[in-house]
């Protein structure tokens, strides 16, 4: 029998050991530690001074405080 489990670090206790147990009474079991990525997004709001910088450069994009850029070059471009 095969099984895959998803779940969080907070439900990674001991009450999951004993399921697991319960699962495959005997014999060896294989666990393969695959952390989840974060996206960028995930990644900028994951911390209270990003959130608050993120959220702060779109509000100031939403009043139109921006410097036009070119991604070719770089280089901000003149309005």
């Amino acid at each position: 029998m095969t099984a895959t489990f998803e779940l969080s670090t907070e439900e990674w206790d001991e009450a999951f050991f004993k399921q697991v147990k319960t699962l495959f009474k005997s014999g060896r079991i294989r666990v393969s530690i695959e952390p989840e990525e974060m996206d960028t997004t995930e990644y900028l709001m994951s911390t209270e001074a990003n959130r608050n910088a993120l959220e702060e450069s779109i509000e100031q994009a939403q009043r139109g405080e921006f410097i036009p850029f070119d991604l070719e070059t770089r280089q901000p471009v003149d309005a």
